[in-house]
């Protein structure tokens, strides 16, 4: 009985590894001026729709630090390599080098991130997010898709969302 699931759960496995993001909306026109990342930007959102997110908390989403006077340094290194850094006026407080690919739309792209929680054999659930760094003349527009849900031998549930925050460039 076990060997007539393998390759049941060996073709959902495949289908929902391939499976893509939520599309990014279109790039509004003012953001396509500029594609040099590097510069200085406020950790607090100018525009927030979605909430209060900090810039740092989705470098580093572990992160607790929570200060006004907090910024982000984001510095390109190389094809494939961001660094960012939390800065307290000229003082460095945290520190991470993101994976990023670089598209012809002078976006920053990150890495997928997929996950699937196996509960049974026949039940798991799974997420999928990507994060995109849009370079406008003056600020920083960070974009997220996630896309989730679970499955019992067929998709049992779903959910697709995107959501974008605008942050200032401050030098």
């Amino acid at each position: 009985m076990k060997t007539k699931l393998y390759p049941t759960l060996l073709i959902i496995t495949i289908i929902l590894i391939i499976s893509s993001c939520t599309t990014y909306s279109p790039l509004p026109y003012d953001y396509k001026t500029s594609n040099s990342i590097d510069g200085i930007y406020l950790n607090d959102p100018c525009i927030n729709p979605f909430g209060d997110y900090k810039l740092w908390q989705f470098i580093h989403n572990k992160s607790s630090l929570d200060k006004d006077s907090l910024r982000v340094s984001l510095i390109q290194i190389g094809e494939t390599e961001l660094q960012a850094k939390l800065l307290d006026g000229d003082k460095i407080v945290a520190e991470k080098i993101l994976k990023v690919k670089i598209k012809e739309d002078s976006c920053y792209y990150t890495r997928r991130k997929f996950y699937v929680i196996p509960i049974l054999p026949i039940l798991f659930v799974f997420s999928n997010s990507q994060k995109r760094f849009v370079i406008g003349e003056k600020s920083l527009l960070l974009e997220r898709t996630v896309n989730s849900g679970g499955a019992v031998i067929i998709m049992a549930n779903g959910d697709k969302f995107s959501d974008s925050w605008e942050y200032k460039k401050s030098r």
